[in-house]
């Protein structure tokens, strides 16, 4: 399809015998007028890829997660402390006292 658009550019700038240059400012004065240019190309299909670079989004994401998780680390703490607790009494370690939850 761009093909065929070049094709109409160069062939009615080798009919007129004009440059691009002038083809160009004669483009723009008859839009201008409020005319229709027929020679243009038709438009191509819009691009749905993401602008940015793939690092940056992935570290924004990462901070998410991470602010996340900071929301449940007093939680998952106070797990951790209390299975360690039971798995060092159940190992039977002298004069231990296990974490008691208030």
């Amino acid at each position: 399809m761009e093909g065929e658009a070049r094709s109409l550019n160069t062939k009615m700038s080798l009919l007129l015998g004009i440059s691009a240059r002038r083809r160009a400012r004669l483009r723009k004065e008859v839009l201008l007028a409020g005319g229709d240019w027929p020679y243009d190309p038709p438009r191509g299909v819009m691009r749905n890829k993401r602008k940015g670079r793939k690092c940056d989004r992935i570290a924004a994401e990462k901070r998410a997660n991470t602010a996340e998780f900071m929301k449940k680390m007093p939680e998952m703490l106070l797990n951790y402390k209390i299975c360690w607790d039971h798995h060092l009494f159940a190992l039977g370690l002298p004069n231990f006292i296990p974490f008691k939850q208030a």
